[in-house]
Parts: C-alpha cells; sequence; structure tokens
C-alpha cells in the first residue's frame, strides 16, 4: 500500500488518498453506504469497498444499526451503511503514539549530535565558537542561525539594533536578529516541519527604539512567547539549544557551540524567569493603559513613553495620575508594586 501524503499517512496509518476520501465522507454522513461514498467522491464501488474494509479494520468506522443480518460481511455489501467512530477517539491514540515517536527520534538525535560533538570537536578553542566581525557578516551568521533552528530560538531584545534595525525587520520578519526576527507563518516552517517556538525578553532600552512595541506586538500575534526584563541585557540568541550568538560589541559578536553554549542557555533562563509577561492572559486594564505601565516599569521617562504611545508627554503624566487615583496610591513606585500585584501587567 503506498503512502501519498493523505491524512491517514500524516498520522503514521498506512493508507491510500481514496482511503482518507472515503473516511472523511463517512465522519460526514452518518448512515452513508459504499454506494453513496462511491456517487459523492467518483470512485468505483470495489474501490470503495476495499477502503471501507481498510476502515473497519483499523476501527475508525463500524457497521450502522442498518448493515445487514449477522453471518453477512458488510464490507461485502455496497448497501450496508457505515457510521465513523469519534475521530478523537479512534485516533487520539494514533496522534500521541506519533508523538511520542518524534520526541524518541528528536531524544535519539540529540544523542548523536552530542556524540559527535565529544569525538569530533578538536582542542583548539576556535572548535568551540567562532569571532564574527563586522554588520553584514554578523547579519549573515543571525539568517543562518535562525534557518538551523528547528525546535527553539530564545533571544534577548536589547540596546540599538545595528545588525537589523526594526523597520527592516518588521518588513522582513524572516530576518532574526537576537533580536528582532521572526518566521512569516507561525503554522508552518519554510520545510513542512513543525513552527519553531520562539521566547524573547526586551529591556527598556529596547523599548525606547522607534516602533519596538509595534515589534513585539506583531511577536505576541505569531505566537511567540514575550517578556520584558528590568535589568539591561546582552544580545543574544540561541537556536535548539545547541549553538548561540553573543553580541560582545557594536560590531564584533561570538558564535557559541556545545558545551559552551550552555553559559548562555542558563543566563537566558535566569532572565527569563524573573521578567514579565509582555502580554499577560488577563488584566482590568485597557490595552493603552497596559503598555503605558510596561513602559513606566521598564525604566523609560516620560519622553520616551510618549514616543513609542504617539502621545503628548502631558498626556502621559495625566493618564499615569489617573491610574495611581484608580490604585489609591500617591508615587510611581507605589503604582509600579500595585501593577505588578494585581495583575495589571
Amino acid at each position: 500500500m503506498t503512502r501519498d501524503g493523505s491524512m491517514l499517512s500524516g498520522l503514521g496509518i498506512d493508507g491510500t488518498a481514496t482511503d482518507d476520501e472515503v473516511y472523511r465522507f463517512i465522519v460526514g454522513n452518518i448512515g452513508a453506504s459504499a454506494d453513496d461514498v462511491a456517487r459523492a467522491i467518483d470512485r468505483s464501488p470495489k474501490k470503495v469497498l476495499r477502503s471501507i474494509r481498510r476502515l473497519r479494520d483499523l476501527g475508525l468506522i463500524s457497521p450502522s444499526r442498518l448493515a445487514p443480518e449477522d453471518g453477512v460481511d458488510s464490507a461485502d455489501d455496497p448497501a450496508a451503511r457505515w457510521r465513523a467512530t469519534a475521530p478523537d477517539a479512534a485516533l487520539g491514540p494514533v496522534l500521541r503514539r506519533a508523538r511520542r515517536r518524534l520526541h524518541h527520534a528528536e531524544a535519539a538525535l540529540y544523542d548523536l549530535v552530542d556524540l559527535y560533538q565529544r569525538e569530533h570537536v578538536a582542542e583548539s578553542p576556535s572548535d568551540y565558537l567562532e569571532l564574527i566581525e563586522g554588520r553584514d557578516a554578523q547579519a549573515h551568521r543571525l539568517r543562518q542561525l535562525q534557518r538551523g533552528a528547528r525546535v527553539t530560538i530564545d533571544a534577548f531584545q536589547t540596546g540599538r539594533n545595528a545588525v537589523i534595525d526594526i523597520a527592516t525587520a518588521i518588513r522582513a520578519p524572516n530576518l532574526v536578529n537576537p533580536v528582532e526576527a521572526a518566521p512569516a507563518d507561525p503554522g508552518e516552517s519554510p520545510d513542512g516541519l513543525p513552527p519553531v517556538a520562539f521566547r524573547v525578553v526586551a529591556d527598556g532600552d529596547f523599548l525606547t527604539e522607534p516602533e519596538a512595541l509595534r515589534a513585539l506586538d506583531n511577536r505576541v500575534a505569531m505566537g511567540h512567547e514575550v517578556r520584558i526584563a528590568d535589568a539591561p541585557l546582552i544580545k543574544l540568541a540561541i537556536a535548539d539549544g545547541n549553538v548561540g550568538m553573543l553580541q560582545v560589541s557594536a560590531t564584533t559578536a561570538v558564535v557559541l557551540h556545545r558545551p559552551l553554549v550552555v553559559l548562555g542557555i542558563e543566563l537566558f533562563e535566569s532572565v527569563w524567569r524573573h521578567a514579565r509577561p509582555y502580554e499577560p492572559g488577563t488584566t482590568p486594564l485597557e490595552p493603552a493603559d497596559r503598555r503605558l505601565l510596561q513602559l513606566m516599569l521598564a525604566g523609560l521617562t516620560d519622553t520616551a513613553m510618549a514616543r513609542q504611545l504617539d502621545i503628548s508627554p502631558r498626556t502621559v503624566q495625566r493618564r499615569l495620575r489617573a491610574l495611581m487615583d484608580e490604585a489609591r496610591v500617591t508615587t510611581r513606585s507605589q503604582l509600579g508594586w500595585h501593577a505588578l500585584r494585581s495583575n495589571w501587567v
């Protein structure tokens, strides 16, 4: 039996395109017969009966009450009627087994990668890290880092983006800068693999840049996890926990391979644990007020907050004053404490 990219084959079940069509029709039409299905999908009754027999043996369908009497195989009767087993009950275990197989395959791959690195990495420090000089070289290496990622990308966003500016990254979201990047479609990667999961932490310096909020909103809309850190960050991006890129100056970056990349992983996880979610699940505030508080907690000045929100500094002060009144506090530091405690941000 051939595999041809059908739904059932995608779940790890041997099946043809006809099996797929027959199953879909019976799922949506309780009590359909082989003759009904054949007419609907323009296949011969004999071919449909073969598919029905396979689907029955897999437990995906069963005869309805209108099936022939006992002793007669319903799968031989074009007039016998069929109903689908609830798909979640029939296919759920299959999907879970497929996920377990994928998990085991990924674990085996990582074991092989670790074994390869232990056996092939030389004693020279250059085998553990690469030195990247220049803006263009950094941008090129960052693109390679994203394209090579298959599971996760963790990144810090901070300071002035000299490699790929925010406006460019918004227009071309496939560019990954530690910094500014995101896949064009969060539900599908170019090679058909599951989407890469992004976790991003931004700091106050990043939030002062033009279009920073728009860039973070784009990330959230694409399903990325975004948090805000109070302390300044360094520019860092890590792909799949195997390779990381760390910017050490405006013109120089280093690429860390195992085992050195573990240092970057530990740094990221420590910051991630203490950072605030940029887009909490529920909040009693209007989105504009929540953004304002996010910027205030990140340490931005009134002028910088006004620039990000495209309002005047006086409006910033007035809105913060209103929030302080609502929280029944007298200082901005008290407002920040109340906002964190009350899930305002």
